[in-house]
C-alpha cells in the first residue's frame, strides 16, 4: 500500500509543506443533497426571504446614498 504523507501513524491529517511544488491548474466539482423535514423548510424558506427583504432594503439604500454623493 502506498503511503500517504498527509497522514501521520495514527492515520490523522497533517499539515504538508507544498511550497516547492509547481502550480498547476485544478477544477474542483462538488454536490450534495440536503434531506429535511418539510415544516423546517417552510421555516428555513420564511427565514431567507426576511433575510433577502432586508438585504435589498439595505442594499437600496446604500445605492440611493452613493448617487447622493
Amino acid at each position: 500500500m502506498e503511503k500517504f504523507s498527509h497522514f501521520n501513524m495514527e492515520g490523522h491529517a497533517r499539515m504538508v509543506d507544498f511550497g516547492d511544488k509547481a502550480d498547476t491548474h485544478r477544477t474542483a466539482v462538488a454536490s450534495g443533497r440536503v434531506l429535511m423535514n418539510p415544516h423546517t423548510l417552510e421555516h428555513g424558506i420564511e427565514i431567507l426571504r426576511d433575510y433577502a427583504s432586508e438585504y435589498a432594503s439595505i442594499h437600496t439604500s446604500n445605492q440611493k446614498n452613493d448617487k447622493r454623493s
